[in-house]
């Protein structure tokens, strides 16, 4: 996928009408140049990121494109509601014993709102550094946390971001001691994870169960979006067959064989 988008927006790429509908990785990992850029709302320093994919290289451009241009898109319900808390298009945070999300801080997100409606045209690199303290200032967020009424929410967000860095600080690998003396065995190893995210439902199953490429299969993991609604103390039914394995939750079916995890067929 990175190729074929390099191909289409790259330094050397044919001069064509194109479309490249894609995620952040666009923003940090590839040498692209656009013409035009609409993106969801995100912190300034994200955008930044993104907006330097408009005109990256010398090339003649459009007419209509002469400048680089960038709009940048709103949730519908504002960014108030998001903070009951409300999880939409990467903003605001679902509640899963503790805030969860992606871009969680919301006076981040507000302050950049404010900074694209009060400028219209940004100089960049000019004013990099003007937009990105404007953004990330904390007597700035606490001036817009307050206004906005999302102390509570905030606080969340804080607290789950300190958290975090505690488990990293305590699951860092030390250098200047032996393993054996910062060694310390963690309560819950699933905490420790390279990107943190919603639980799913969580099923052992039968023992013996095999899975599909021959190995022994003691539990499964079920994505959050689907386990709504699930325990995980409801019994699984395991039907095996050519490995492949069916398994029944309820109401609700699963088949996991060589190409994953996937729900059943309606």
């Amino acid at each position: 996928l990175d190729d074929a988008v390099e191909r289409t927006l790259g330094k050397t790429s044919a001069q064509k009408p194109a479309i490249v509908i894609g995620t952040q990785t666009l923003e940090q990992a590839l040498d692209i140049d656009a013409d035009f850029l609409l993106t969801d709302l995100c912190p300034v320093d994200v955008l930044l990121q993104r907006i330097g994919r408009l005109h990256r290289h010398k090339r003649t451009r459009p007419a209509g494109f002469e400048e680089p241009r960038a709009e940048v898109m709103l949730p519908d319900c504002g960014l108030d509601a998001l903070s009951q808390p409300r999880f939409e298009n990467g903003l605001g945070a679902w509640d899963n014993g503790g805030i969860q999300g992606i871009y969680t801080n919301l006076p981040a997100l507000e302050a950049t709102r404010r900074e694209i409606e009060a400028r219209g045209v940004w100089h960049i690199p000019a004013m990099n550094r003007t937009l990105v303290e404007a953004v990330t200032h904390d007597d700035a967020l606490d001036r817009i946390t307050h206004e906005m009424g999302w102390q509570a929410y905030y606080d969340a967000v804080l607290a789950r971001n300190l958290a975090a860095r505690q488990l990293g600080a305590y699951a860092a690998y030390r250098k200047d001691v032996r393993f054996h003396e910062a060694f310390r065995p963690f309560d819950d190893e699933t905490a420790l994870r390279t990107r943190l995210g919603a639980e799913g439902a969580i099923y052992d199953l039968p023992p013996e169960t095999t899975g599909p490429f021959g190995l022994a299969v003691t539990r499964i993991s079920l994505p959050a979006h689907w386990s709504k609604g699930l325990t995980g103390d409801e019994e699984v039914q395991v039907d095996c067959a050519d490995d492949v394995l069916t398994l029944r939750v309820g109401d609700r079916g699963f088949i996991y064989d060589t190409g994953g995890l996937r729900k059943e067929p309606a």
